[in-house]
């Protein structure tokens, strides 16, 4: 993933081949998320975007208060902390899907 950071915007592009959402009407592979905080209201918002152009929406948007997402950031870092322990590293010392 890369990562690009404009102001209170984080873009991250996907690259991994196991990627994938669910949308309004059927599975897509995602593209991008971005990631956008709301000082004022002390929220985040997270749009899930696919290759595809939208009209008005992102087939996900998901804005959060400051509580339910610093939940949602620490259920992903445990997450990704019990499977990197779980997983084994490959011999160069990189994981391929990173």
């Amino acid at each position: 993933m890369s990562h690009q950071a404009a102001g209170t915007v984080e873009g991250v592009e996907f690259r991994g081949e196991e990627r994938k959402a669910r949308g309004r009407n059927s599975w897509f592979a995602p593209r991008r998320a971005c990631v956008q905080r709301f000082e004022a209201r002390r929220t985040v918002a997270v749009s899930v975007e696919s290759a595809r152009p939208y009209a008005e929406m992102p087939p996900i948007y998901l804005h959060l208060d400051l509580d339910d997402a610093r939940r949602l950031h620490d259920a992903l870092g445990r997450q990704i902390t019990a499977l990197e322990a779980a997983t084994p590293r490959c011999l160069s010392g990189k994981d391929g899907n990173r």
